[in-house]
């Protein structure tokens, strides 16, 4: 049983606590655990991010609370952008959260690489958005086609990669994030990225 949850300041990930003193760190988009924290020695009645999503405080039972450091040690060898971008685009939301991270650490050639790849997209899609009463055969036949096209068809992307991408953009701590993501919006402002990027400002 869940004993605490919260989610971090950008909405994109979410600390779980359980009574028995269990501490995961959940891809709120996903539903998918990117990694176990820790755990108390009691239950977690109390969990609250930092500002920039990287450190976690949990309080509990025990009466005490305890400070985690929830970035990831850098990959070695350190990938180049387009291993960065791939492990974004992975099913893992580990590899994703790491990939986040290396991202942010490199704004200066994160922001324009991260810009190009978002600006030709028109289009988002979800290889596992099936809608109601379709079989099991028709759902991995559809799903197959989906991540085909997305592969494939310029100006396609799936829509998980394209918020991470954006999340990287809205927390630079350069103003280069947010001046690419001010562009996105603008220059297709009908297609699914640029009314998802003026979201992401917004918000």
């Amino acid at each position: 049983n869940y004993g605490a949850m919260n989610f971090s300041p950008d909405g994109l990930w979410l600390a779980t606590g359980t009574t028995d003193g269990r501490i995961a760190l959940w891809e709120a988009l996903t539903g998918e655990k990117v990694m176990d924290v820790g755990s108390h020695q009691d239950s977690v009645d109390t969990l609250g991010f930092g500002r920039d999503s990287g450190q976690l405080v949990s309080g509990g039972g025990e009466g005490v609370c305890y400070l985690w450091d929830l970035r990831p040690p850098p990959n070695d060898p350190a990938k180049d952008l387009a291993g960065l971008w791939a492990d974004l685009s992975n099913d893992s939301a580990y590899r994703a959260w790491r990939a986040m991270w290396e991202l942010s650490a490199d704004a200066e050639r994160a922001a324009p690489f991260l810009a190009e790849k978002l600006s030709g997209v028109k289009t988002f899609m979800d290889p596992d958005d099936m809608g109601d009463d379709v079989s099991e055969k028709e759902a991995n036949r559809r799903r197959r086609l989906k991540r085909l096209l997305i592969e494939r068809e310029p100006g396609v992307e799936h829509r998980v990669t394209a918020h991470r991408a954006m999340a990287v953009l809205a927390n630079l701590k350069s103003s280069e994030g947010r001046r690419y993501l001010k562009e996105l919006a603008a220059k297709n402002p009908d297609s699914d990225v640029g009314r998802l990027a003026a979201a992401v400002i917004a918000g």
